[in-house]
This record gives structure tokens, C-alpha cells and sequence, in this order.
């Protein structure tokens, strides 16, 4: 892109946002066309007259996917992509830099700083190399909790995850019992022994587990 076609568009829809960068990114020498949020077949459609080089992505827009969606579609159209957004969630920043963007910056950063990020990547520069590795390295570590915490889940037998289903749909002993055609009694005893696998004392310490493990019912 060096020294080559310095067109970009932004996809949000937040015109006053636009607004502001195209005139910032002229005074960079970058020219930025705004478009309309759009499911990626109708977007690729139309960049076939703007003929951008770059496309900046918003990540909370209303069309099927949100912006994440967009990304992989982009890159395939040979667009280098930055994601400028206002989720500050790390994984999902993370995600968006696997699906291709090169670089993700936040909407609370000085317009300024934007501003030179956005044209340093239009003129084919890197811009903070580290954040690819910095926000792997965070996913990968909070997969690994994640698996720490659904391993217990593992040692329920189907029945036993039946029981703990119910208990998260907020279900009594006795309503799983009558859903599950069996004795209360049975059902007790199974709960028991999903307190004892997840090591934890009550009925809502096991709900609170599972939710917080992202745990889910794998109906059969």
C-alpha cells in the first residue's frame, strides 16, 4: 500500500464519526469514503467502484454477524483491515485479529492518535506490532481457565447433567422428577452426587459454577 492508492472506507453507523475522520485523515492525505453497514455480499458488491485499499470496521453494527462478520470477507477481498471500535472486551479484540484485521483500536482513544494510526497503516507501516501476541497470549490463557473450570463438569454422567440442567432452568427436585418420569428420591440422590463431583455445598453454589463455567447441557 506504500506510496500506492491511499482510498479507504469506514464501515459504522455513526456518521458524525465519519464525519470527523475524513476530514482528520485528508489532512494525512488519506482519502475515507463512509458507507453503510451491510451484510458482506452486498458490501463487497458495492467497494467494486470505490476501489479502497483499507477498510475500517466497526464491531457493534446491526447486520447479521456485526462487523466481525465482515472481516474474513474483506481480507479475502485483498482489503487491509482495522477495526476501530467501542467494545473493550479483549477476547473479542482478539478474535477479530484471527479473523485477519490487522491492528484494533479503540473509539476512546484521542481522535488524534486515530488519525495517525489509521494513515501510518495506509502507508503500508505497522502500528502496534505487539497487540496480536499481547491478546493471544490473553485468550489462551483465559481458555485455559475456562477448561480448568468445565473439567469437573466432565465427570457427570448423563443423568447427573440432567439433574443440573434442570437446576439451572430454576427447576425443584420434584419438577425434575416428574419431568424425567422418576422418583424424587433418585433425583436427590443424583444431585447429591453433583455436589460432591463439583465440590460444592449446595444446590445454587453447583448453578452458580456452571454458569460461570459457561457450562451447557449437551441434550441428547
Amino acid at each position: 500500500m506504500a506510496g500506492g492508492n491511499r482510498r479507504a472506507i469506514l464501515v459504522d453507523d455513526h456518521p458524525l464519526l465519519g464525519l470527523g475522520l475524513q476530514a482528520g485523515l485528508a489532512a494525512h492525505g488519506v482519502e475515507l469514503m463512509v458507507v453503510e453497514p451491510r451484510e458482506s455480499g452486498a458490501l463487497l458488491s458495492k467497494l467494486k467502484n470505490l476501489a479502497p485499499t483499507l477498510a475500517v470496521v466497526d464491531l457493534a453494527m446491526p447486520i447479521p454477524g456485526g462487523g466481525l462478520g465482515l472481516i474474513e470477507p474483506l481480507v479475502e477481498a485483498g482489503l487491509t483491515v482495522i477495526v476501530l471500535t467501542g467494545e473493550d472486551d479483549e477476547l473479542l479484540w482478539a478474535e477479530a485479529l484471527e479473523k485477519g484485521a490487522q491492528v484494533v483500536l479503540s473509539k476512546g482513544e484521542p481522535i488524534e492518535d486515530l488519525l495517525i494510526a489509521i494513515a501510518r497503516v495506509c502507508r503500508g507501516e505497522q502500528v502496534r506490532p505487539h497487540q496480536r501476541t499481547d491478546l493471544s497470549y490473553s485468550r489462551r490463557e483465559h481458555q485455559s481457565r475456562m477448561e480448568q473450570l468445565l473439567g469437573p463438569f466432565q465427570a457427570l454422567t448423563a443423568r447427573e447433567q440432567a439433574v443440573l440442567d434442570g437446576l439451572m432452568r430454576g427447576l425443584t427436585l420434584a419438577d425434575i422428577a416428574n419431568e424425567r418420569y422418576v422418583s424424587v428420591h433418585t433425583v436427590r440422590t443424583q444431585a447429591k452426587s453433583v455436589l460432591k463431583k463439583l465440590n460444592v455445598h449446595s444446590q445454587v453454589e453447583a448453578v452458580a459454577l456452571a454458569q460461570r463455567a459457561g457450562w451447557v447441557y449437551p441434550a441428547p
